[in-house]
C-alpha cells in the first residue's frame, strides 16, 4: 500500500513550478523525481490526499465481500502517469519544456 501525498502539479497561476533559481528553488526536478518513484513501485492499493485523484469514493461504494476494487496491481502506475499528464500540462501552461 502506498499513500502518495503531494503530487498534483496544480497551483495558482501566480505560482509557477520552474523559477529563476534567484527566486525560488526550481522544484519541477522533485516533481519529476517524486512521479518517477511512484512509477517504479510495486503496490497493489494507492490513496492520494485528494479522494477524487485515485476514485476512492468511487472504489468504496463498489467494493463488495467478492471485489476490493482498492486492490490493483496497476494503481501507482496508474496515478503516476496521470499525474504526469496534469505535470506535462502545467509546464506548457507555464510555456515551459517538459
Amino acid at each position: 500500500m502506498v499513500y502518495a501525498d503531494s503530487l498534483n502539479p496544480v497551483s495558482e497561476g501566480d505560482f509557477p513550478i520552474q523559477r529563476p533559481a534567484t527566486e525560488r528553488p526550481d522544484i519541477s526536478k522533485s516533481f519529476a523525481a517524486s512521479i518517477a518513484r511512484l512509477a517504479a513501485l510495486d503496490c497493489d492499493i494507492v490513496l492520494s490526499t485528494h479522494p477524487g485523484a485515485t476514485e476512492t469514493l468511487e472504489k468504496q461504494a463498489a467494493r463488495t465481500a467478492a471485489r476490493n476494487p482498492f486492490v490493483d496491481p496497476a494503481g501507482c502506475r496508474d496515478y503516476a502517469a496521470a499525474q504526469r499528464r496534469n505535470w506535462r500540462v502545467r509546464l506548457a501552461d507555464e510555456g515551459k519544456p517538459n
